[in-house]
């Protein structure tokens, strides 16, 4: 009756660890689906801010003045998080034959940076 006692004690507490550790390896991959489906999103994000206005050379925001290219560039909204966007560089380039105004902008919440593209009224 001894051995037995001790052989169910132990089975018990080998069913148990097991269920532990299984639970354990359930949170686990739930957390890790998580993380996946989060870096998914914040691709998807990113690839659809291409397309917003400014969002790439193809897309420039037209302005009349490269006055407003601060003021314009700050007051989007970060395509990732919706945080305030700082211009940290403004600069003018040439890009496939078209002069652009590019407003270097990283976002005060996520840190996100990103090039925001303008170009003036006079030469499009």
């Amino acid at each position: 009756m001894g051995r037995f006692l001790v052989f169910a004690l132990l089975g018990g507490a080998l069913v148990y660890a097991g269920m532990l550790l299984a639970g354990m390896f359930r949170r686990r991959l739930r957390r890790e689906g998580e993380q996946i489906r989060a870096r998914q999103a914040l691709l998807q994000r990113q690839e659809e801010a291409l397309h917003l206005p400014g969002g790439s050379p193809e897309r420039p925001i037209v302005i009349d003045s490269p006055s407003v290219v601060e003021p314009k560039a700050e007051s989007v909204q970060c395509p990732i998080c919706g945080g305030d966007l700082r211009v940290s560089e403004h600069r003018a380039e040439v890009i496939d034959g078209a002069r652009l105004r590019v407003a270097r902008v990283h976002c005060s919440m996520c840190g996100d940076e990103r090039d925001i593209f303008f170009q003036l009224r006079s030469q499009t």
